[in-house]
């Protein structure tokens, strides 16, 4: 077995994080097999390092001495960059522009008095780009590592190794989401950081020697290499594919992003086409241009989202529907409190939609200070033009993410939502959305299902999460009502259930009545697996359905949709099983 030195920063300055430590932290200790059929594989020790001179290059030394390593991947945190960057060179100079950790700022000094200008990287960097943009991140060569710490690490340790087999280099890599406090700040996801590294890793350990292209042209956010890159890697990522004539409809609902300040605190204002228009002008002249033509629509009567309910998503779908074959793209502003369970209901009722449809929102007024507003719609529009997005998207904080898969997680911080069980469909990067592919839906063409959800009433379906000290009688109540047709059980662990035999019967008695009954787990991250435990064996007796790793909003919301279609039980429990739009992430991250 091989071996790998993962080195990663410390936090320095005033950040509280660094994606470098973050990377290390999670990975020490994997095993990741090589490809090709290899037999061998490489075993991952890391490295703490401090953001301190001299210090800095000590650590990563005893780490050497200690481990044994094979090759050395020393990893640092570049704000400004939007890509992962292998670095080629490293320079004998000092010069901090603050100071480090440790309170030393050297200016204009040698790193080592008499050493070499310079030190080359002895990865195969030019391998490990193309494999990263293979898998579907953004990647280029870098010709620059500064000369703060992140430098003087990287000549420290080439110098160290000058006459050792060890193979070393350096990695930047971007911010991460929680460090761009204002949403201006270039950032990746420790999702696609962790999958980058693990790229990096496996490359560095199969490719003996470097490929021989010209390094500083392989970026693909390069103007002069994009159409021949994206027409090689078009299955991994895809860079804005819009055509001139696309035209898309946005349908302006309510929410946040488009009230204005009053005596009385937020409230909402009128003619938001006008104001959106107003507020896109201040975009930068090239980003402008890149922007698809759009009609907006403003709802008569806008929406609260802590108020929406299924009436408002069948009336939202119902628009789009209705538009589908006038426009390439739909974009559906609205209140973040909702805004997921819009796009899950959305993404049953539209399943097989060929155009995309993207759902956005903010989480601060289009004109306050340090809004979202802009930069989520500017994100929404370019990624309603990308015509491989065939399927519901939430478009918010940077990020593309799957509609049913996603949820609201943050209250007042930009990045907003996540997908806990699925990957990313795509980022912003450099002024352009990124979209990965391999990651979207099949096009299986349009097959919408618009069934009249105003006819069901309240409480249709209901939610009913576990808590301790739960009673049989308190579920009685709320599930036996005539008008309950379903309910989302939110379950202990992996599907566990109090060892409570009335509470079980309760259950049983509502399966009796033909009630569709769907068990998820409280916790956020991973699948159900009903009788697994003894605890949760009755569950699968009475005939409760795997909801998987369903979030709750999709749950719920294609337990309705189902309710709707007013099928026959059978029919709809083998529905609710089967996956139709990617609700069911299992497997993808």
């Amino acid at each position: 077995m091989s071996r790998l030195l993962l080195c990663g920063f410390e936090p320095f300055g005033h950040d509280s994080v660094n994606p470098a430590l973050k990377i290390i932290e999670q990975l020490e200790g994997q095993t990741l097999a090589l490809p090709n059929g290899s037999s061998d594989s490489v075993e991952i020790r890391t490295c703490r390092v401090p953001v301190t001179r001299y210090a800095a290059i000590e650590s990563v030394v005893e780490a050497i001495e200690r481990h044994a390593p094979d090759t050395v991947i020393m990893l640092g945190q570049a704000s400004g960059r939007s890509a992962i960057t292998p670095e080629r060179v490293a320079i004998n100079l000092d010069d901090y522009r603050i100071k480090d950790n440790g309170g030393h700022q050297p200016v204009d000094e040698p790193i080592e008095v008499a050493g070499p200008d310079a030190c080359f990287t002895t990865l195969p960097i030019k391998a490990m780009v193309n494999d990263l943009q293979a898998a579907g991140l953004p990647a280029s060569v870098s010709y620059t590592a500064g000369t703060f710490v992140c430098n003087h690490l990287f000549y420290g340790v080439q110098r160290h190794l000058a006459d050792s087999p060890i193979r070393s280099g350096f990695v930047h890599i971007p911010a991460l989401p929680e460090q761009s406090l204002d949403g201006r700040l270039p950032t990746m996801s420790l999702e696609s950081l962790l999958e980058g590294v693990r790229v990096l890793c496996i490359s560095a350990m199969t490719h003996q020697q470097d490929v021989r292209i010209g390094g500083g042209n392989i970026s693909y956010v390069s103007p002069a290499s994009r159409h021949a890159l994206q027409c090689r890697l078009s299955h991994f990522w895809q860079v804005d594919t819009m055509t001139p004539e696309t035209h898309i409809l946005v349908l302006y609902t309510g929410g946040t992003l488009g009230m204005v300040e009053s005596e009385q605190g937020l409230v909402p204002a009128g003619d938001f086409d006008a104001r959106l228009r107003a507020a896109l002008e201040d975009l930068p002249p090239s980003r402008r241009g890149r922007l698809p033509a759009f009609t907006l629509r403003e709802f008569p009567q806008l929406i609260d989202s802590s108020s929406a309910t299924p009436a408002d998503w069948q009336q939202i779908a119902g628009e789009i529907a209705d538009a589908y074959d006038s426009f390439d793209g739909f974009v559906v502003l609205q209140g973040t409190d909702t805004l997921a369970w819009t796009a899950s209901s959305l993404a049953f009722q539209l399943k097989g939609t060929a155009r995309p449809v993207i759902v956005s929102g903010a989480q601060l007024p289009l004109e306050a200070d340090g809004s979202d507003a802009l930069a989520n719609v500017e994100l929404a529009l370019t990624a309603a033009a990308q015509p491989t997005l065939n399927e519901v998207v939430v478009a918010f904080g940077g990020q593309l993410l799957r509609g049913v898969c996603t949820r609201k997680w943050y209250t007042q911080d930009h990045r907003g939502f996540t997908t806990p069980n699925a990957p990313l469909l795509g980022e912003w990067v450099d002024d352009r959305v990124v979209v990965y592919p391999g990651r979207l839906m099949d096009d299986q063409g349009p097959a919408f299902e618009l069934p009249d959800y105003a006819c069901l009433g309240q409480d249709a379906v209901i939610r009913l999460p576990l808590y301790p000290g739960i009673s049989a009688e308190s579920v009685r109540v709320q599930l036996l009502r005539s008008e309950v047709k379903g309910a989302v059980l939110e379950l202990w662990g992996s599907g566990n259930l109090p060892a409570d035999a009335e509470l079980l019967g309760v259950l049983a008695d509502a399966r009796g009545e033909g009630k569709l009954l769907a068990g998820i787990s409280q916790c956020p991250h991973g699948p159900v697996s009903i009788g697994h435990y003894a605890a949760g064996a009755g569950l699968a007796t009475i005939g409760v359905l795997s909801g998987d790793d369903m979030t709750l909003e999709a749950a719920f919301t294609k337990l309705l949709h189902l309710v709707a279609l007013n099928q026959d039980e059978d029919w709809q429990r083998e529905r609710f099983l089967m996956p139709w739009v990617g609700e069911r992430a299992s497997g993808l991250l």
